[in-house]
C-alpha cells in the first residue's frame, strides 16, 4: 500500500512536492496540527535530503508568513491561533536579553508547541531573520530524526522505524516535562 501511495506522488512529480510544501506550511500556520505526521510523510516519499528539504522550506516560508501576519494584525490575529491564557503565561517573552535563548531552548526541546510559540515570539521584539535562523536551526534535529522514521517505513526497516518511533517518543516526553518546568522557572 505505501508503495502504491508513494507511486502516486511520484507520479505527480513537482506538483507532488509543492502539495506536501503547502501541507507544511499550513500545517504550521494553522498552529495545532501536529507537525511530525507531515515530517514522517515527508521522509517516506522523498527520502531523507528530500523529505529534509521540503520541510525546511514549508517552515521557513510559515514562520516568515506568521510574523508578516502578526506585524499586519497584532495580537487579534494571534488569539485566533493562541488561547488568551497562553499569551499570558508567556508575557516573559518582552525581556530581550532572554529571547533568543529562549527560541533556541524551546525550539530544541521536541514536545513544545512550536508552532503556536512562533505566534507568540512574533509579538516580541527579536528580529524576524535572526528568529527564523534560531528556530529553524534548533528544529532541525527533531524534524532530521521524523524525516528519518519516514524514511525507514518507505524502506521496510520496520525495527529502525519503531525504535526511532520510541525514542522519539520519550525524548518528546522528557520534553515536555522540561518545557514545562522552564516556563515555571521563568514566570518566577
Amino acid at each position: 500500500m505505501l508503495g502504491a501511495f508513494q507511486a502516486k506522488i511520484a507520479s505527480l512529480g513537482f506538483i507532488g512536492w509543492v502539495a506536501l510544501f503547502v501541507i507544511q506550511f499550513v500545517q504550521i500556520v494553522i498552529a495545532f496540527i501536529p507537525g511530525g505526521p507531515v515530517q514522517i510523510v515527508a521522509g517516506a516519499l522523498y527520502g531523507p535530503v528530500g523529505g529534509v528539504l521540503v520541510c525546511l522550506l514549508g517552515t521557513v516560508a510559515a514562520t516568515f508568513c506568521v510574523f508578516a501576519i502578526i506585524g499586519r494584525f497584532g495580537r487579534g490575529a494571534l488569539t485566533l491561533f493562541v488561547d488568551e491564557r497562553d499569551i499570558t503565561a508567556f508575557k516573559f517573552l518582552s525581556d530581550e536579553r532572554r529571547l533568543e535563548r529562549l527560541v533556541l531552548i524551546l525550539f530544541f526541546i521536541p514536545g513544545t508547541p512550536k508552532d503556536a510559540l512562533i505566534y507568540l515570539f512574533a509579538l516580541t521584539p527579536i528580529a524576524r531573520g535572526r528568529f527564523l535562523l534560531l528556530a529553524t536551526c534548533a528544529r532541525l534535529p527533531a524534524l532530521v530524526t521524523s524525516v528519518l522514521a519516514g524514511d525507514s517505513i518507505a524502506g521496510g526497516l520496520w525495527l529502525r522505524a519503531g525504535i526511532m518511533f520510541l525514542i522519539i517518543s520519550v525524548i518528546s516526553l522528557a520534553g515536555y516535562l522540561i518545557y514545562n518546568r522552564i516556563l515555571k522557572a521563568v514566570r518566577k
